[in-house]
Order: structure tokens, then C-alpha cells, then sequence
């Protein structure tokens, strides 16, 4: 059949839901540009809790617990050139949290320029080398202060953008040895190919199997990406190139239908 369906009235039907879908789209986008916003803090999980409470182990007032503290939150997007990277909430080096009050509320602050410095102090176990050079430069970073009802204690997020890295031009790739890998269904072929193309030594063959849940079929093929890098890196190899399948949702479903453990 077209598209890849089992039948004509399948295709019919997925049709029809795609009409569906670009309809709403279209209410969706007709309500932001008039500033409608239909959002709840919380989402689907939060009332999908609250319809099955039992299911989820929690009584009424845990749920709405929970509930309020999905609006409990502080945010700020970072500035640079700002004093350690944010003008709004701010942490030193050392770890000291300040916020600067609206002034409505500056009567409130315990420090000077309206700030309120809190009795605690930060620290980032993960990457918190590269947060305290950001720190250090005035980069930009944004945080994030939320409550969570399960620990019953504040969280405070750093995030930041990461430089990109500068793209090698394609003669330079192609000027010495790459490594040319093709994705099938179950396994990738790998082959070692000189500055002409042509094919060097034996081919590799890469196995895995992806039968099982996400997670394990995920694992699967990092692990065979992984053994195709140290490959590359035992041979002083620097390029490796990879067909592109064109691995979009809506392309594999166009192409495959329902089989979904070949898409």
C-alpha cells in the first residue's frame, strides 16, 4: 500500500488524524498570537495523580502538596558581562545565594542594591568545574530555584548555553584515512578506507540487538557506536562517516506503517 500501511482504510484513518492534528495546531497557534495560553503548572502527570491517587500512594493532601509546589519556583536567565552571569539571581564562587528584589519588596533586603542574600549556600556536583569558570568570566547562566515535597527542601538549577564547536570542513576530513560505517537492521558494518575511498584491510561487523525495551535497545547501539570509535582512535583515525537514513519520525512512519521495531 502507499505510505507503507496494511491497507486502504488504515491510510484513510491516519489521514483523517493528521487533518485532525493540523487543525489543532492551527487553534494553537491562533490562540498564541492573540495571547490566549492554556497551561497549567504541573501537566498531565500531576492530574493523571490526582485521578488515581490510590495507584499513585499518595492521599489528597500529599497530591495537592505537590500540586502547589509545581508553582513554587524562582527563575532567571542568565546576562553576560553581568556580575557571575546573572543580574537577578546571583551565586559566588563560594556559593552564596542572592536574589534582587522587585521594588515593591526592597524594604525586604539584607543587603545592598535591594538583595536578599539567603542563610544557605550551593554547591554543583555535576559539572561544577565548567559552572565556576562561567562564574569566574561573568558567562551567562540561568537558574532555576524549586521546591521539592518529597525531600521537603529547595533545589536551585544552573544552566547554561555550550559553545559550539567549530565545524571541520569536508576536504579536510577526506584528506587522510576515514572509517565508513553502514546501520543495518542488526549490526553496523564498518570498513577502513584510505584518502581515495578505497577500502583498507578487512571489513568490521558490529552486532546488536534490539529486541527488548527503549533503554536496552538504546544501549545496544551506544555500545556499538563506542567499539566504532575506539576502533577509529586505535588507528589514528580522526573522520568516521555515516550513511544518512533519514531517521525522522515521520519519515520512517511514512516509509514502514506499524512495523515499528524495523523504524
Amino acid at each position: 500500500m502507499a505510505g507503507g500501511y496494511r491497507s486502504q482504510g488504515e491510510w484513510f484513518q491516519k489521514t483523517r488524524r493528521l487533518a485532525v492534528l493540523q487543525q489543532r495546531l492551527a487553534r494553537v497557534q491562533a490562540d498564541r498570537a492573540a495571547g490566549h495560553v492554556s497551561v497549567v503548572r504541573g501537566g498531565k502527570r500531576l492530574l493523571h495523580k490526582r485521578l488515581h491517587l490510590t495507584e499513585a500512594g499518595l492521599t489528597e493532601p500529599q497530591w495537592r502538596q505537590q500540586w502547589e509546589a509545581a508553582r513554587w519556583f524562582l527563575s532567571a536567565d542568565g546576562q553576560a558581562g553581568k556580575r557571575f552571569g546573572n543580574e537577578t539571581i546571583r551565586v559566588t564562587p563560594a556559593g552564596q545565594v542572592s536574589v534582587r528584589l522587585p521594588a515593591p519588596l526592597e524594604h525586604l533586603a539584607n543587603a545592598a542594591h535591594g538583595r536578599y542574600i539567603l542563610a544557605g549556600t550551593v554547591s554543583f556536583g555535576h559539572r561544577g568545574g565548567q559552572w565556576a569558570d562561567r562564574v569566574s568570566a561573568n558567562q551567562a547562566i540561568a537558574y532555576r530555584i524549586h521546591f521539592c515535597p518529597d525531600k521537603q527542601c529547595w533545589y536551585l538549577d544552573a544552566a547554561w548555553q555550550r559553545t559550539q564547536v567549530p565545524t571541520v570542513p569536508l576536504q579536510a576530513l577526506r584528506a587522510g584515512e576515514l572509517v565508513g560505517v553502514d546501520m543495518n537492521a542488526d549490526h553496523l558494518a564498518a570498513w577502513r578506507l584510505d584518502p581515495h575511498g578505497n577500502p583498507v584491510g578487512a571489513p568490521r561487523t558490529l552486532g546488536y540487538d534490539l529486541s527488548g525495551g527503549a533503554d536496552r535497545r538504546d544501549a545496544q547501539v551506544r555500545h556499538a557506536l563506542t567499539r566504532v570509535l575506539h576502533w577509529a582512535t586505535n588507528n589514528a583515525i580522526t573522520a568516521i562517516a555515516v550513511e544518512d537514513l533519514d531517521f525522522t519520525d515521520s519519515t520512517t512512519r511514512e516509509k514502514h506503517g506499524r512495523r515499528r521495531r524495523f523504524r
